[in-house]
């Protein structure tokens, strides 16, 4: 899964500062390799893997893919934004 991101200059060239909102509004930062992060349009997205859909709050259980500045590891996000992963080809 796809989920929206905001990205900022990172320590080196080639990482970006990643910032992700969770469910309860508050902000999860990692840094990241800057090739990671997928970009379409104006719009950037972190892929992540889904641990858990909760339909019914509209959620995902997501593991982030590196710890986050917090400590934590894996946390709660809504799915407006959301977009699924391009599946690789076989």
């Amino acid at each position: 899964m796809l989920i929206p991101c905001r990205v900022s200059k990172g320590l080196r060239d080639k990482e970006v500062m990643v910032e992700v909102t969770d469910y309860n509004g508050r902000t999860e930062s990692m840094p990241l390799a800057r090739d990671f992060v997928v970009h379409e349009g104006d719009k950037t997205y972190l892929p992540v893997h889904v641990l858990y859909l909760h339909e019914k709050d509209r959620a995902a259980l997501i593991a982030l893919p590196v710890e986050s500045d917090s400590g934590a590891h894996r946390i709660w996000v809504k799915l407006e934004g959301a977009q699924k992963a391009e599946e690789a080809p076989a």
